[in-house]
């Protein structure tokens, strides 16, 4: 994530020239997996996910989505793990190790979460969530609440805009002006 905000030195382009027809993809760079001084610049799909495509297309900013990106982080670690429900078709395994959470992670995350919402509206945490919880682009979010004008959904945006801000603000990645 931070290599992408940072210009490099040495880039190496490994981007694919044939992709499929249905294909959505953006640049971006990643580390050099043989050599950890350089980086390579790639091609990304982000069709399933629509907050990167916002970011491809200029409509959030590198520090509007790096704020996105961390609320994630913080979302993903205040849960409790990937609790599976018992399949009874497949065969038991023994072996399975049970690990225990971790409790200080989780309250420190949900802690910076807490305030993130006590900072946002209810109305800006709502497309927050709806974009970067349940992976709704910005016109799935207008169908879902009936807006059907484009200055409507444009407004939407907007407000989701000024929640990223919000938030990078409140988690400490930007200060306001």
């Amino acid at each position: 994530m931070c290599a992408a905000l940072v210009k490099p030195a040495k880039v190496h382009d490994r981007r694919a020239t044939d992709l499929p027809f249905n294909s959505v993809v953006m640049p971006d760079y990643v580390e050099d997996p043989y050599d950890p001084r350089y980086v390579v610049l790639v091609q990304r799909s982000v069709r399933s996910d629509p907050f990167a495509l916002m970011h491809s297309r200029g409509h959030v900013d590198d520090v509007q989505f790096t704020s996105g990106r961390l609320w994630q982080f913080y979302r993903e670690r205040s849960e409790v793990g990937s609790v599976r429900a018992i399949d009874p078709t497949r065969e038991a395994v023994d072996g399975g190790r049970f690990k225990p959470p971790d409790i200080s992670g989780m309250s420190a995350a949900l802690m910076r979460l807490k305030s993130v919402d006590r900072a946002l509206q209810v109305y800006e945490a709502s497309l927050v969530h709806d974009v970067l919880v349940r992976n709704m682009s910005i016109k799935e979010i207008a169908a879902a609440r009936s807006v059907t004008s484009g200055r409507q959904r444009g407004y939407l945006l907007i407000r989701f805009r000024g929640a990223l801000d919000v938030v990078a603000e409140v988690l400490g990645i930007a200060t306001r002006a």
